[in-house]
């Protein structure tokens, strides 16, 4: 199959696209398609996920985002739509760039200004579309958005508006930006916008593409569209169908031919909708990203070894410190704790081995800058007073991590302790260390660590919020207006499971399935159902309660950084990829928790 679909959402645009970007990319895979873009709305949350399953399925990948557009210091809620694409690995820095600043200039959405996606320098590297039919250019010819009610046909007027608007694009973007045919006739504003692109594309050399504004995996999928936007902007499936056309199918194409068919139903002419469909590949060819990766972070604090020297490189210079350090930590237990010092007398041989035992996997992995950063946050902590657990989960079997004060558990006590279920050697998976700090000072760590390696390199984690059992059926039941005692008769019978259970976007369809009582309410309410389908898919994008990473590069070079306004009216950042996709691309991940008793 020759079309590829460039212009993408999936749960990633909230409210606004279902199913996962794994169903999306099968979906693709299954058609026959080489290469798939994304291009969510406002963000680029979904790039690690795609990334990983382009390579799973060989499939080319594509990173964009559908921005909101405006001008500046505008104070109106319909802005313009406008697809990117990251056309190369300046592109995506510069793609990741224009979501960073959108999040700072929000106003009911993230957004850029016309200035903006208009600046040679903010855009080089990418590819633009000229977007759907809320786009700048089309609100341009057709009205719509910020330019006032929507037209039923172009005066000559807005044409000319619209040749003006494009020449603009050109010479910022040159043969970077296209003129985006969307392949449905059933709707007559775009087909008036297709024909009208045509024209334009004949006058200004401008080529066109088509686009198929994908938001479901499939067909049958179009249900699950009604529900999310009722779900999500708090209306009913009624509301909702008063303003959207739902008997549009936003899903791929299954065929060339049912794209080539389309576009000649708008009054396009054969060879012009091979045009359409060859520069989907065209494009597609010109797409070349490699998503970009920090260094390994290194310590940047100044208790460096004494024993370093020059020639030494980063890996070298870290295990001689956590040696160093590893050293001073057994002198620091034998003066501060009597019972420690017995115990080490009468087993040092014992303990000798336990570290040698400890050391070189750490070493060999790579993770002693872990544990060097790791450490001088919770040793700082504990000297300028701020309270600080004993120690939770695995790390507590660590005996360095005991020696460098990162515990307060000797796990030579213990002999069920093992270290094995802190870092098993097999694996190359980080550490995980769950540290608990004084609530009312964990802020102090975080603004530490930002002073320690720069706030360009430490930001909060992204936090998915998903629709569960529960919010699942409260969602449909609220969309179809069903009444609220059978709704509780399922949920009342609901268990919602943790993450990482490998049933966890299945509790809506196992209650059903394991009660009577919840498929007789089923039975006499269909549409709950759809709670099951539902369940697992993303209702948003939140600050992790606990999480920062810190990166050896500055954050906004790897990914997209948002701007989030706490409760207290602080300003947050936060990477744009929850923990697992921020670990993949390099970044140190630390759980930094808050504990009020403490």
């Amino acid at each position: 199959m020759k079309f590829v679909s460039l212009h993408t959402h999936n749960t990633e645009s909230h409210g606004d696209g279902f199913g996962t970007v794994v169903e999306h990319g099968q979906r693709v895979h299954e058609l026959g398609m080489s290469a798939v873009a994304m291009t969510d709305h406002r963000n680029t949350n979904c790039h690690v996920e795609l990334e990983m399953i382009g390579q799973q399925l060989g499939l080319k990948t594509i990173y964009g985002c559908e921005f909101n557009v405006t001008e500046r210091d505008a104070k109106e809620r319909r802005q313009f739509h406008q697809t990117v694409l990251a056309m190369d690995e300046e592109g995506y820095r510069n793609l990741n760039r224009l979501v960073t600043i959108s999040y700072k200039q929000s106003y009911q959405w993230p957004r850029i200004y016309t200035d903006q996606i208009l600046d040679p320098e903010l855009t080089k590297g990418l590819i633009v579309l000229s977007g759907c039919a809320d786009s700048w250019l089309s609100c341009t010819i057709l009205g719509g958005k910020a330019w006032g009610d929507r037209r039923e046909d172009w005066r000559q007027e807005d044409i000319q508006a619209g040749r003006v608007l494009i020449e603009q694009f050109q010479e910022v973007y040159d043969d970077r930006y296209y003129l985006e045919c969307q392949q449905f006739p059933g709707l007559e504003r775009s087909t008036i916008l297709n024909q009208a692109f045509m024209d334009l594309s004949q006058v200004t050399g401008v080529k066109p593409v088509v686009t198929a504004d994908v938001h479901y995996p499939n067909g049958d999928d179009n249900e699950m569209q009604r529900l999310l936007h009722a779900a999500h902007r708090g209306g009913t499936v009624t509301t909702m169908d008063a303003d959207w056309e739902y008997n549009i199918l936003l899903t791929y194409p299954e065929s060339d031919a049912q794209v080539i068919n389309a576009l000649k139903q708008q009054q396009l002419t054969d060879e012009e909708a091979n045009r359409c469909l060859d520069t989907t590949a065209e494009i597609a060819a010109r797409c070349n990203v490699e998503l970009p990766r920090s260094e390994p972070v290194r310590y940047k604090g100044d208790k460096i070894a004494s024993t370093v020297t020059e020639s030494m490189g980063f890996q070298e210079i870290a295990a001689e410190t956590l040696k160093e350090w590893i050293e001073e930590g057994i002198d620091y237990r034998l003066r501060t704790n009597p019972a420690f010092k017995k115990r080490f007398e009468a087993n040092e041989q014992g303990y000798i081995d336990r570290i040698l035992t400890e050391f070189p996997v750490i070493d060999s992995k790579g993770f002693c800058d872990y544990f060097l950063v790791t450490a001088d946050l919770v040793v700082h902590a504990k000297d300028i007073g701020i309270g600080v657990g004993p120690g939770r989960g695995s790390a507590a079997g660590s005996l360095i991590c005991y020696l460098l004060r990162i515990t307060e558990i000797d796990p030579m006590q213990f002999p069920l302790m093992q270290f094995e279920r802190f870092i098993d050697p097999s694996r190359d998976d980080m550490p995980d260390i769950d540290i608990d700090f004084q609530d009312d000072r964990r802020w102090e760590m975080f603004q530490y660590a930002a002073d320690t390696y720069g706030p360009d390199y430490t930001a909060n984690i992204g936090s998915k919020t998903r629709y569960r059992g529960k919010t699942a059926l409260n969602d449909v039941g609220r969309a179809y207006q069903i009444p609220f005692a059978p709704l509780r008769k399922i949920t009342d019978l609901i268990v919602d499971r943790p993450d990482g259970d490998p049933r966890e976007n299945d509790s809506v369809s196992d209650t059903i399935e394991s009660f009577e009582a919840a498929q007789e309410v089923v039975d006499q309410y269909p549409m709950l159902a759809l709670a099951a389908r539902l369940e697992g898919n993303i209702r948003g994008m939140g600050m992790h309660a606990a999480g920062l990473v810190i990166s050896n590069t500055p954050i906004s070079d790897v990914c997209a950084v948002y701007t989030k306004t706490k409760a207290d009216g602080t300003e947050a950042s936060i990477v744009s990829f929850d923990k697992r996709a921020a670990e993949r691309l390099g970044m140190l991940k630390l759980d930094m928790l808050g504990l009020a008793t403490m």
